[in-house]
């Protein structure tokens, strides 16, 4: 499973290498991976 989370975040970040600011989440649930991109701080 963290190899599939580790390749995941991979090709997330061959499609968009910008990480400034930013916090890349996957997560598995129900055999699915999700992907969070956000900012850090969040701003409202």
């Amino acid at each position: 499973m963290q190899v599939e989370l580790f390749e995941q975040a991979l090709d997330e970040l061959d499609a968009d290498a910008d990480l400034v600011n930013q916090v890349l989440e996957i997560t598995s649930e129900d055999e699915a991976l999700h992907v969070r991109r956000y900012r850090l701080p969040e701003i409202d």
